[in-house]
């Protein structure tokens, strides 16, 4: 049943525990009434969830990204914290009851026309809460595929993104013709403004980048 409708290098914050490395003591620490070790240093929610995400630990899904790149990539991850953040995600895992008993148990996805980078930051923010953009192109790109699984949380993070971004004459074209193609009305707006304002700059800098291509050829 993996053919359904569901079918794209940062820096990121990572935890590990002193007790995994072994850097463990008993002044660290105190124990429960049940016999268990309660470190004093104990990581916060947040940091556990990115840990299980960073890691790829005790994943129950896979997800492999059918996006033109070969192999095709892979991606871990827990259903029921993507199920909780994302109706879309519980749909696609649970069906409309949750906990249905008749349901098959199925364990690998294909995503289908998502980049990998884009689903993987629509993945990690339902564990983070963060995301991580790196130019105009990815955040339009996760802002689809937030909308596609209604993360509306991340939906919003992209807008209020594109509110305060930079706009180059070098990117501006592309990054209208994105624009229009997300229906991102905001970015539609100031990126027409800035062609309207800066019409000469960026007419200079695309007969340059005409030049070099044929240069080059």
């Amino acid at each position: 049943m993996s053919g359904n409708m569901y079918g794209n290098s940062k820096s990121q914050c990572q935890w590990q525990s002193d007790f995994e490395y072994g850097d463990y003591t008993d002044n660290d620490s105190q124990y429960s009434e049940n016999g268990g070790v309660l470190s004093s240093r104990s990581p916060d929610l947040s940091q556990r969830l990115r840990t299980l995400f960073t890691n790829q630990l005790y994943t129950d899904v896979k997800f492999v990204i059918n996006c033109g790149v070969k192999p095709k990539p892979e991606l871990n991850a827990h259903k029921a914290i993507l199920a909780i953040g994302s109706q879309e995600f519980a749909k696609m895992f649970f069906g409309l009851v949750p906990q249905d008993p008749g349901r098959p148990s199925i364990s690998e996805y294909e995503i289908k026309n998502i980049p990998y980078e884009a689903f993987k930051n629509v993945v990690e923010y339902l564990y983070t809460d963060d995301v991580y953009f790196e130019g105009n192109s990815l955040v339009l790109q996760t802002m689809l595929a937030a909308r596609k699984f209604q993360v509306h949380p991340l939906v919003s993070r992209c807008e209020s993104y594109f509110e305060s971004s930079e706009i180059r004459e070098e990117d501006v074209c592309n990054t209208l013709q994105l624009a229009i193609e997300s229906k991102t009305e905001s970015l539609k707006k100031r990126c027409s403004q800035f062609i309207q304002d800066n019409t000469r700059g960026i007419i200079r800098t695309e007969g340059e980048r005409n030049n070099t291509w044929a240069w080059q050829f």
